[in-house]
């Protein structure tokens, strides 16, 4: 972790007010100067030192069993998340602050994108990145080696995938991908993204090479295309300290709702393609919407006796 690093813990679901002033951050048991902040959604706690961590240091970021929902219930069991500091600082990031979602307007696929890429103060960069085709399952996943930042708002990342669903020949590729950030989604400009290549197929050189040269069109298929975001957004930073993160995303924001096929019933998943779990069994369901705020499916559903759309909530 680098010593300007924040830390933000995710719900599941909304939490109590006095949430954000129960979490700590602990090293060498002792706690660290520092404050709690919840989202407006209620869903995260962003908890920030009142200045730089230690480095090469050890830390814990603890979570107390007795904190609450909205409705009183507790986490039950404490949670900690153990971690080590770097001896840098992170001078630049690029980040999907919520998984962006596009579609191939060829295919009319959808895909999803989720990355991370942190530049520090000795030149390393440090990120992973995950890409599912939501239609075939196809899953690519792995760790940033490098990027570059051009005119503030434009990034060229690449890595080397770690994870290949279901072709796992192709674990150990390099790729590449340009990002462009338009602002905040409120602004009404979205955000862009390109596919993501396989470097050496497309004469692209190594990931270093890809992000030095900043290309905007490749030799096999020229343009590299970029395509507006229809959900997610896009952060590039180059300011030092990093500005305070975006909100987390409701749980619609982050997860895919689609009808089961052939058994029928109503399914979700992570925007990554894991964690794949049921909502309904029913044959007669189909068509899942999130609501605006994530938090609530609607589905149209087919019974003996005839229903309007029915919603539930997702915990």
């Amino acid at each position: 972790m680098p010593l300007n690093a924040y830390l933000l813990v995710v719900f599941s679901e909304p939490m109590g007010a006095g949430t954000a002033g129960d979490i700590q951050l602990l090293q060498a048991g002792a706690p660290v100067s520092g404050h709690g902040t919840a989202t407006a959604d209620g869903l995260g706690v962003k908890f920030q030192p009142d200045g730089l961590l230690l480095p090469n240091a050890d830390y814990v970021l603890v979570i107390p069993g007795d904190v609450a929902d909205l409705s009183g219930d507790t986490l039950q069991r404490p949670d900690s998340v153990e971690f080590l500091t770097d001896s840098t600082i992170a001078v630049a990031r690029v980040a999907t602050d919520a998984p962006a979602l596009l579609v191939n307007p060829t295919s009319g696929e959808l895909r999803t994108f989720e990355a991370e890429a942190v530049l520090h103060s000795d030149g390393r960069v440090t990120g992973e990145f995950s890409v599912y085709y939501a239609a075939s399952g196809w899953r690519v996943a792995g760790y940033v080696t490098c990027l570059a930042i051009v005119n503030g708002n434009s990034a060229w990342v690449a890595g080397v995938n770690t994870e290949a669903v279901p072709d796992q020949d192709s674990v150990g590729l390099e790729w590449g991908w340009r990002e462009l950030d338009n602002g905040p989604p409120e602004g009404g400009v979205p955000d862009k993204l390109s596919f993501i290549y396989p470097l050496a197929t497309h004469d692209l050189g190594r990931p270093e090479d890809f992000c030095a040269t900043t290309p905007v069109a490749e030799p096999l298929l020229g343009e590299i295309r970029m395509l507006d975001l229809i959900g997610g957004d896009i952060v590039v930073s180059g300011q030092t300290p990093l500005p305070p993160p975006l909100p987390p995303p409701g749980a619609g924001m982050s997860q895919i709702a689609s009808a089961a096929y052939p058994g029928g019933g109503i399914k979700i998943r992570r925007a990554d393609g894991s964690g794949v779990r049921m909502l309904t069994t029913d044959s007669g369901d189909f068509s899942p919407t999130w609501s605006p705020d994530g938090l609530r499916l609607a589905f149209s559903g087919m019974r003996v006796r005839r229903h309007p759309a029915h919603q539930r909530p997702i915990r």
